[in-house]
């Protein structure tokens, strides 16, 4: 039996910045105002098991639109890309009855030159422990942390001068009584607190900079996208067939969307599910999915 649905509310749509989030200023281009302090938690920004489903979005309408929508029931993120206790490849992952209903890639991936590995651009946590830092751009962007009571929690990361450490990751989105067990960082927030997040955020805070950044950058370009997201307080896996990122973000807050991260895609995603035909790309970091039934 598929577990009860993970439900999320959107955060107020007054912008306050988030537990780790920095502010940029445009003026004199610096970060400031760094939050590192535990967020105050409630149903409007986690997604707690046993809550009943609220009401679902429009799915007839987000298929005509090209998109494929999952209410999630449990998440856990998956790294092949570490030399500590590695998960298996996400193509070895097990699907259908006792395994996952969807295995998919998560976050972007970037190439270290100097030693010859491609490493998660955000943090990722497994089971209480760090496994990647992530790249420095990647450190103030959207991540999706899970408890261990199964709470899912979505917010910024990321800190002034550096990478956080664990116990700040820790502190910020989890709490004495119910640790932080995994997390996935570095994804492109596009909805946030119930508002579109502008081209500059994109840009200049979350630095998506090739292509002339924000919307323009490669990652949101034409083509097949993954994302988390949360309507009328469910989370939802959606894949997004042939979209760009400004029309997903538009698409997704018309829909009632209040919250919206996008990771990999293209060359670099992978999706395989119990459900239809694969599509395959790239096996990397990512997500084991068990839907709401």
């Amino acid at each position: 039996m598929n577990p009860k649905p993970t439900l999320v509310q959107p955060l107020n749509s007054e912008h306050q910045p988030g537990p780790m989030e920095e502010q940029w200023q445009s003026a004199t281009g610096r970060f400031t105002g760094s939050q590192l302090a535990a967020a105050r938690w409630d149903n409007r920004n986690e997604a707690r098991r046993g809550h009943p489903r609220a009401a679902r979005p429009d799915e007839k309408r987000l298929r005509g639109l090209g998109y494929t929508v999952h209410a999630i029931g449990s998440l856990q993120v998956l790294n092949t890309l570490t030399e500590s206790n590695p998960d298996r490849p996400l193509g070895e992952q097990p699907i259908g009855p006792g395994g996952y209903d969807i295995v998919s890639s998560g976050t972007f991936l970037y190439e270290v030159r100097t030693r010859g590995v491609r490493v998660p651009a955000g943090p990722v946590v497994r089971r209480g422990a760090l496994d990647s830092w992530g790249v420095e751009k990647g450190q103030r962007r959207g991540a999706v942390a899970v408890l261990a009571d199964g709470t899912i929690r979505i917010a910024r990361t990321g800190g002034r001068g550096g990478t956080p450490g664990m116990s700040a990751l820790q502190a910020a989105f989890g709490s004495p009584d119910n640790a932080l067990v995994d997390l996935c960082g570095g994804g492109a927030l596009l909805l946030e607190r119930g508002a579109a997040v502008p081209g500059s955020d994109l840009h200049e805070v979350q630095r998506f900079e090739s292509g002339g950044g924000g919307f323009d950058a490669p990652q949101l370009k034409l083509g097949v996208h993954l994302a988390l997201g949360i309507c009328d307080g469910t989370a939802w896996f959606i894949v997004a067939h042939s979209h760009t990122g400004l029309s997903i973000q538009h698409d997704m807050l018309a829909t009632g969307f209040g919250s919206l991260i996008v990771f990999d895609g293209g060359a670099g995603g992978y999706v395989r599910d119990a459900f239809g035909a694969p599509y395959l790309g790239r096996e990397q970091q990512g997500f084991g999915i068990r839907i709401a039934g």
